[in-house]
């Protein structure tokens, strides 16, 4: 597409076939990265959308770029600030599930630079772009890693999340963005102190800073800002729920589409009491304990570093404060699930693709877990309640169970995941397509991914041999008819569209919001697709949640 905003200063140059186009920003100028000749993707890596979040802009609202002089390349950039912690078991059931699991993350993770100043974005923007002056759909991924660990392009390796392949999938009509946001301690700080601090909720607003990007810039590349799908997995998933949310649904999302894959949130609620204890356990191990946020502004990210471990630990459990999207009387009113079930919350999306996993919680069990005395205990930690451990435990009694692993697992499903997935559906009954993945080896948390993002031309090294990623992690055919599906609902908010035929199945929307099971839900197996009823997130299960939550929503005076 050949642009004529010069009198906005901000324009894309496309000097001659097969060169670099460049961005131009009212802050700067990006030169693409590279372009594939298979997908004709242009890529621009790196672009900023936001000020270095360091010195007195950390713990702080994130804020817009500042101008920057010569072309910028896309080789200065940086994941934010993180621990490589994980599931607790998902290491060793990575190893059964993915040959090779670890050494795979490791290649990854060893090539990542790590900073505070990370607010960054990637850039997927087809040949066609440059030809035409049609506005394409504008796709935007917010990754998942239990809001502690990730990137943009955290598993390069194996092309997660590179948008190449989406807009490969598309035919050149789609555009797609990546983007980085604050973890951990650094963007989620729950407790009053934080609240009165303005601290909480920042990986979020870092979030929403990028999305604004997009509505300001996207058109510079071809995109279209007012067709725009959000999408994440699991803690992005989460993340978009809260966006659904913000103020009590009355602050516009900024998208109008959106794709959520096994929504994560390990709910917080207790901001007066359990956030502001671990605020002030993480506060001291830092060495600031009463010195206020001038001190931990001042301190070394490996100090702060120490204080998230010091609160949560270096694995997932419940039995202990999760970073995460948090009450704060401000941004974010109340949980997600209980704004959902009132109708606080931003109805004006015109479609909605809501996924789960038919083994979410199997990769974050706690595997110390062998009695139900020690279950009950792990219980009474994550929720600090005696009746609330005495209703949990009345609902998922020890007999209906193999053993006090299958119990937990249980819950954790039900906690975690798939009642998010069912409070999203009952939000939005009339325009929801709902799936459940049960392909991949195991059907696991994250093991959609490989065909969200699927690209043909990728490879990956196992035990000495080349394998197309698709088949390493899954079924290649079956990959690429599920990414015809999403990137059909981008284009056109419905999955047929465009989807691959004759190797793909009509997909209706949901059915059965007000009945115990949902029915009409697409279930992606490894030899196909076929149309189910949920046997998860049930009505009856989902609304017992919501009574826990509402529960501890008025313990904490929320």
């Amino acid at each position: 597409m050949i642009l004529s905003t010069l009198v906005l200063c901000c324009l894309l140059v496309f000097v001659e076939a097969r060169s670099l186009p460049f961005l131009k920003l009212p802050y700067g100028t990006w030169q693409a990265s590279s372009f594939d000749e298979v997908a004709k993707v242009y890529t621009f890596k790196n672009i900023r959308y936001g000020a270095p979040p360091t010195g007195n802009r950390r713990f702080a609202k994130p804020e817009p770029p500042e101008a920057v002089s010569g072309i910028q390349d896309g080789s200065k950039g940086a994941a934010c600030m993180q621990l490589h912690t994980s599931g607790t078991d998902i290491n060793t059931r990575g190893e059964s599930i993915v040959p090779d699991y670890s050494k795979i993350i490791q290649a990854s993770l060893s090539k990542k630079n790590y900073s505070e100043d990370c607010l960054f974005l990637d850039l997927y923007m087809p040949e066609e772009s440059l030809k035409s002056d049609n506005k394409l759909p504008v796709m935007v991924f917010v990754h998942g890693g239990g809001y502690t660990t990730g990137s943009k392009d955290m598993l390069d390796v194996v092309g997660l999340y590179d948008g190449t392949g989406l807009v490969k999938q598309s035919k050149g009509r789609v555009v797609v963005v990546t983007l980085n946001y604050r973890l951990g301690v650094f963007g989620w700080l729950g407790g009053t102190t934080a609240e009165r601090a303005g601290a909480t909720n920042l990986g979020l607003m870092d979030q929403r800073l990028a999305f604004e990007w997009v509505q300001k810039y996207i058109h510079l590349v071809g995109g279209d800002r007012n067709n725009f799908t959000a999408f994440g997995e699991s803690a992005g998933g989460g993340s978009l729920m809260h966006h659904l949310t913000l103020g009590g649904g009355t602050i516009p999302p900024l998208f109008n589409r959106v794709q959520i894959y096994s929504a994560g949130l390990a709910y917080n609620f207790d901001r007066k009491g359990r956030l502001e204890d671990a605020f002030q356990k993480f506060s001291a191990v830092a060495g600031c304990q009463g010195k206020g946020f001038s001190c931990l502004r001042a301190a070394s990210p490996q100090r702060l570093i120490l204080g998230q471990i010091a609160v949560a630990g270096l694995s997932f459990t419940i039995a202990k404060p999760q970073f995460g999207p948090v009450p704060d009387g401000n941004l974010v009113k109340n949980a997600a699930s209980l704004d959902f079930a009132a109708g606080r919350y931003w109805k004006q999306l015109d479609s909605v693709l809501v996924a789960h996993a038919i083994d979410d919680a199997g990769l974050f069990v706690d595997p110390t877990i062998k009695t139900d005395a020690a279950f009950l205990k792990l219980l009474l930690d994550a929720f600090g309640y005696v009746d609330i451990v005495a209703s949990l435990a009345a609902e998922y009694p020890a007999e209906d169970y193999s053993s006090p692993l299958a119990r937990q697992q249980d819950v954790l499903k039900d906690a975690v995941f798939a009642c998010n997935y069912r409070w999203v559906t009952n939000a939005f009954p009339r325009n929801s397509y709902n799936m459940q993945f049960s392909g991949g080896s195991s059907g696991s948390h994250g093991q959609v991914l490989p065909g969200v993002f699927y690209n043909p031309t990728l490879t990956v090294e196992a035990n000495g041999t080349n394998f197309p990623v698709a088949d390493y992690f899954g079924n290649q055919d079956i990959f690429n008819s599920l990414q015809s599906y999403i990137v059909s609902h981008a284009i056109s908010g419905s999955p047929n569209t465009y989807r691959n035929a004759p190797s793909t199945i009509s997909w209706p929307k949901v059915s059965g919001a007000t009945s115990e099971n949902l029915g009409n839900v697409l279930n992606v197996t490894n030899n196909g697709f076929q149309l189910i009823t949920d046997s998860q997130g049930t009505s009856s299960r989902c609304d017992f949640w919501l009574a826990i939550h509402s529960e501890l929503a008025n313990k904490a005076n929320l």
